[in-house]
């Protein structure tokens, strides 16, 4: 089992991760997007985001700028504090959290078992928009699978009836065929037709 890892260090992975998912952009081209952005007035320049990246910055990052390096890559905050699936947080000594129960207390859907489960539903409903209930993103993407779900048992039924009525046609003209070319009267040619017409559903 790998260790767990910091906050901070999640953060400067998910820093590498956003710069590769734009196309492998450098920490210069990035410090300029930021210095654009701010005029000029962020710290966050290619020297220290290096020195971020190697570890070798003893600060960690702050919230603002958390928030200006989600705006320069074009990806939501939520983003630096996802962990990799299958990888553990360690946010206190005796705190560690796989990464399914920190995203889902990072979203305010499910509290630590450290913390108080009530005061964290009521502020996340009062605060975040009751995002620990299902939320309609939730309700339409469970709707959609499960509309293609029932779509595709339609057609499967669908193709299974098509084949059993042509089936039906075919032995009814097979049938009709051996009366005609035969010597059936014209009595049992109309049974066979009427049986076959009792089949047929009523309308």
């Amino acid at each position: 089992m790998t260790a767990p890892i910091s906050p901070g260090a999640l953060i400067i992975g998910r820093l590498k991760d956003g710069r590769a998912r734009l196309g492998g952009i450098s920490t210069y081209q990035l410090a300029d997007r930021l210095a654009a952005m701010t005029g000029g007035g962020t710290k966050l320049s290619a020297n220290v985001l290096q020195n971020l990246e190697a570890g070798r910055r003893q600060q960690a990052v702050t919230v603002e700028e958390m928030l200006l390096l989600s705006l320069a890559l074009g990806v939501p905050p939520e983003f630096f504090l996802a962990p990799p699936e299958g990888d553990r947080v360690q946010l206190a000594p005796a705190v560690v959290i796989d990464s399914e129960a920190f995203l889902a207390w990072v979203r305010g859907r499910q509290p630590l078992p450290l913390t108080d489960s009530t005061q964290y539903e009521q502020v996340s409903a009062e605060v975040l928009g009751d995002t620990g209930s299902t939320t309609n993103a939730d309700l339409k993407s469970e709707f959609l699978r499960n509309a293609a779900g029932m779509l595709d048992d339609f057609l499967a039924d669908s193709d299974q009836i098509i084949r059993q009525t042509r089936g039906q046609v075919r032995d009814l003209l097979q049938d009709l065929r051996t009366a005609v070319d035969g010597e059936t009267s014209r009595e049992d040619l109309l049974k066979t037709i009427d049986s076959y017409l009792a089949r047929l559903p009523a309308s």
